[in-house]
């Protein structure tokens, strides 16, 4: 069952891609741009959908598209950007090269931020995944500080805040793989 609690799916799209060559985004799998199994993931648990990205090439997926706040700042600037449009408490983010997210996994974190209401992200293979869960909106302050003063590392700000992860073995785990090179790019597909 999904949870009704309001929430604002926000999709990070807006990195440079520097080891593909492209925007990832916008790449294709099974006739399909990989924002597009983001966005269709998101749809049933999210009462709004948002792309953080300036390529305006993102305009036709019919969802509200904002540029980072403060570019090049990685997507630590990223879900500060979402967090500032985000008009509920609850968002949950996901970067747009995760095509394998399933609604399980979204209602699993969304299940456990629901007591906690801090990061609830996921640890999979014992590595921290920070760009895939659920932030408040009331972290907007301190991304802004940190931004402000250079640390842009999310990992970083994850663990140094209130948090809490999901632990993703086996199968689960590998449908979180996400795509950052030209190989792994074609192994995919």
């Amino acid at each position: 069952m999904i949870t009704t609690t309001p929430m604002t799916g926000i999709i990070l799209a807006g990195g440079k891609s520097s080891r593909m060559g492209t925007d990832k985004g916008l790449l294709t799998f099974k006739n399909l741009p990989l924002v597009q199994y983001c966005i269709n993931a998101l749809t049933p648990f999210a009462a709004t959908i948002m792309i953080i990205t300036a390529n305006k090439a993102y305009d036709k997926f019919n969802v509200p598209c904002y540029a980072d706040l403060y570019p090049d700042a990685g997507p630590l600037g990223g879900i500060h950007t979402g967090l500032h449009y985000s008009t509920t408490e609850a968002n949950f983010v996901l970067s747009c090269d995760t095509p394998f997210i399933t609604g399980t996994i979204i209602q699993k974190i969304q299940d456990l931020y629901q007591d906690a209401k801090s990061i609830t992200t996921i640890v999979s293979n014992e590595k921290l995944m920070p760009t895939i869960g659920m932030y408040p909106k009331s972290l907007s302050p301190s991304l802004t500080k940190e931004i402000k003063k250079g640390n842009l590392k999310l990992t970083d700000y994850v663990l140094n805040q209130q948090y809490q992860a999901l632990k993703l073995t086996g199968q689960e785990s590998e449908m979180l793989v996400n795509i950052n090179t030209k190989e792994e790019y074609q192994k995919l597909v």
